[in-house]
């Protein structure tokens, strides 16, 4: 199918490599939602929703939000395949400066939750191997670095860096076989969930616990349902790899891809909430540290079960890594195509087709992160929601503003519902952001260390850019233009 952007390399603009299909696309946005949450904290979304109903619902709702966004994302990526997608959009529709911060707050959020993940990957390894947490190096805060724990992250994450540095077909090959491990180990853990598990474990329906003394269905409901986004970012990675979609691919396909990867991690989670909580009475399952994992061993005596679902968030945090790298280095391109930041992002490796000097970056920051307590970046990961909300709403507006001043551009996929959806979305996206900002909500950002961190972020963010701006005006609009899009028509 034709798409909008022909070859980068004719309007001189260096191409990354066409390797992607559909179901490729599909394990980069799965694999980046469903992460680790599903085994760290599904019980604190059972004490927070006062029993698990709460939770369920909470989650069917936040993927139905979601959806909307989505869908209007599906028609953006296939209108301009290009790498860093999010920054294209939001160039075209408004220009440099929104462009610029949106990329701004996305980098923020993939690059930061990169070092995160190199860490809890450590973690569950330790929890896996006790034997692991041994010969202690020192202790930053309340968390102690152990050297077999360390040796281990370092050596995980430097895999996921040389296969991001070597070519996407190798990042799409781990991503594809962790997407079907981590199905097939859930699948495992529910299943047996249903047949030795009990349905009386998931009574009372509501009741009060710690985080909802009100004992309040609809309480716990919109308490667990201001924590959502956080669990369903991942999917906007899709577009920021669009550009490394292959020759043959089905443009319209890839833009249902994109809200039927948010429908599969709805599911996702729905069914591991349902799960544990047959698995075990939910009052004791808010106790464990482990709950998805540990429910199979205490709640019904399968050991192995339990280990093997520990297997399944390793898998996890290994595909989110990955996915968040590859479109971290991907706006990164972007930006630096853009003039928006240096030019050295934009770099392409001649012989590989990765953007390598955006890679290293990351990589140097993922590399760095073991060696950092978990409580320094717990803060950090807090607010990388907002600034995936935030580039959810402009991205959404963009459409909105594309639809009315560029509707006969060829759209290969088109939202259902056509501008009314782009608004719908619009006020989702709106919506979320109110519930992450209002000080009442149960999902608000904490004033100082949390707000602290996301003004810190935005004003290095704004003095950067009124630094460079002799580097944004060494080049026209056009020329800007063809640099991120190639030949657009």
């Amino acid at each position: 199918m034709q798409s909008n952007i022909l070859e980068n390399e004719s309007s001189g603009v260096q191409s990354l490599s066409k390797e992607l299909a559909p179901k490729d696309f599909f394990a980069i946005g799965f694999g980046a939602m469903i992460g680790v949450g599903w085994v760290l904290v599904i019980g604190d979304w059972i004490n927070l929703g006062g029993g698990p109903i709460a939770a369920i619902i909470a989650f069917l709702i936040g993927s139905l939000m979601l959806i909307p966004i989505a869908l209007v994302y599906g028609e953006l990526t296939t209108m301009m395949p290009v790498a860093g997608g999010s920054i294209a959009f939001t160039l075209n529709a408004f220009g440099p400066r929104v462009s610029y911060f949106t990329g701004w707050f996305l980098v923020f959020g993939y690059v930061m939750l990169c070092p995160w993940e190199a860490i809890a990957i450590g973690e569950i390894f330790g929890t896996l191997f006790p034997a692991l947490r041994q010969l202690p190096l020192y202790t930053i805060g309340d968390y102690t670095i152990y050297a077999p724990v360390l040796i281990i992250s370092l050596i995980v994450s430097i895999l996921i860096i040389g296969a991001n540095l070597k070519g996407i077909q190798y990042v799409v090959k781990i991503q594809n076989a962790l997407t079907k491990g981590i199905v097939m180990i859930a699948a495992v853990g529910v299943t047996i969930s249903f047949i030795f598990g009990s349905v009386e474990n998931i009574m009372p329906i509501v009741s009060q616990t710690p985080d909802n003394m009100s004992g309040s269905l609809v309480a716990g409901i919109l308490s667990v349902l201001a924590i959502t986004p956080f669990f369903y970012s991942g999917f906007d990675t899709i577009p920021q790899e669009a550009e490394e979609s292959s020759e043959t691919i089905n443009y319209k396909l890839l833009g249902k891809v994109i809200g039927l990867a948010v429908i599969a991690a709805g599911i996702f989670y729905v069914l591991m909430l349902v799960a544990t909580s047959f698995a075990m009475q939910w009052q004791k399952v808010i106790d464990l540290s482990m709950p998805s994992a540990e429910v199979y061993g205490i709640g019904l005596g399968f050991p192995l079960i339990e280990k093997a679902i520990l297997v399944g968030a390793l898998c996890g945090l290994i595909s989110t890594l990955n996915s968040f790298f590859v479109a971290g280095a991907r706006v990164l391109l972007a930006l630096g195509r853009a003039r928006l930041l240096p030019s050295l992002f934009s770099k392409i490796h001649p012989k590989f087709k990765t953007p390598y000097y955006a890679n290293y970056f990351i990589a140097t920051l993922t590399i760095a992160g073991p060696f950092f307590g978990k409580s320094l970046l717990v803060p950090i990961i807090n607010v990388c929601s907002l600034g995936f909300m935030l580039a959810w709403l402009s991205v959404c507006c963009s459409a909105v503003k594309l639809r009315r001043s560029r509707p006969d551009v060829n759209r290969p996929y088109k939202m259902p519902g056509g501008i009314k959806m782009g608004y719908l979305a619009i006020f989702l996206s709106f919506l979320m952001i109110i519930v992450l900002v209002l000080p009442a909500s149960p999902g608000a950002l904490v004033w100082p260390l949390e707000w602290g961190i996301v003004l810190i972020w935005f004003i290095t963010g704004l003095l950067l850019y009124l630094l460079s701006g002799k580097q944004r005006k060494s080049i026209s609009e056009n020329e800007r233009c063809k640099l991120v899009f190639g030949n657009f028509k």
